[in-house]
């Protein structure tokens, strides 16, 4: 009987544990977001007028400048973006010159993954 209760709890442990580890893992992933997508104005217009309890007036001026911050950004992607392009392909190029011919179809298929990220991304930016 005693070992029972030992075993149940060590498995009861081990699920808190799991538990406990998703939801964490969970919220810094919300918190972090290093690799999805980027707030949208909304979120963060929202989030500063709950942090800081702005009234109506205050949340319309930062609607306002967060929108015009939002366009500038993206203008200043539109006119650095085929800079950008050139040095992601000339990098690319040259890794694919230090690989194996297995190595480089995975190389095209990772590549063609982030392509299709970064498209994704930049059409969520709109």
């Amino acid at each position: 009987m005693k070992r029972w209760k030992a075993v149940l709890g060590i498995i009861f442990i081990f699920i808190l544990g799991a538990i406990a580890g998703g939801i964490i893992s969970s919220a810094v992933i919300r918190q972090c977001r290093p690799w999805g997508k980027p707030p949208s104005r909304e979120e963060v217009v929202r989030k500063l007028s709950r942090k800081l309890g702005l009234n109506a007036g205050q949340r319309a001026q930062v609607e306002v400048i967060v929108n015009d911050a939002h366009n500038q950004m993206r203008e200043m992607r539109r006119e650095d973006q085929p800079k950008i392009d050139s040095i992601l392909t000339d990098a690319q190029t040259k890794i694919r010159t230090a690989l194996r011919p297995d190595q480089e179809r995975k190389f095209d298929k990772l590549v063609a993954k982030w392509k299709e990220k970064r498209k994704v991304m930049q059409e969520g930016n709109k």
